[in-house]
């Protein structure tokens, strides 16, 4: 094969090095990043590098969660990749339709989730708003929906909408 280089797996990781761990995002680029997550969640392309469904998890609940806990936004540095949840959340029946949840209550669940994604790494089965459940894609178009309003200087809503979601490449699973 002309042209064709064999590399060691060390030179394959500079070559093929994740761009986007170490990145830091600006609250506006996490607003760009929030308008592109869809019910259908999947990975995201901008540029020379990719965030996939948890990365952007990741990014836009720290964002969320760092407003909840000091009333600031900030900039936000992916520092290493999470792992997927380690199962369904069995017995959860998503609601057919969207579910309001208090501006208070998703608040301190953004925070409660922030703890869960450090001391974890992965992120979780379900996201609990009190007695109430929620997949983790429902809980990521809710915070993409809220992140914008945020960014943009304006008040948190009264109630945050979460409707059904699901990741594009689950029915690759």
């Amino acid at each position: 094969f002309p042209g064709v280089r064999f590399v060691t797996a060390s030179e394959a990781y500079v070559i093929c090095r994740d761009k986007v761990l170490g990145r830091t995002f600006s609250t506006q680029e996490l607003a760009q990043v929030a308008n592109q997550v869809k019910p259908g969640v999947m990975l995201q392309v901008s540029g020379d590098y990719s965030l996939s469904a948890s990365d952007t998890f990741y990014l836009l609940n720290s964002l969320v969660s760092r407003y909840a806990s000091s009333g600031a936004l900030g900039e936000v540095t992916l520092a290493a990749t999470l792992d997927g949840p380690t199962s369904q959340a069995y017995g959860l029946t998503a609601p057919a339709g969207a579910t309001k949840i208090e501006w208070s209550q998703f608040s301190r669940t953004s925070i409660d989730v922030c703890e869960f994604l450090t001391s974890h790494r992965s992120i979780p089965n379900a996201v609990w708003f009190g007695s109430a459940a929620v997949t983790p894609e429902a809980y990521l178009l809710a915070l993409a929906n809220v992140t914008p309003d945020l960014v943009s200087g304006s008040r948190p809503p009264g109630a945050v909408t979460v409707v059904p979601a699901k990741l594009a490449a689950a029915h690759w699973i």
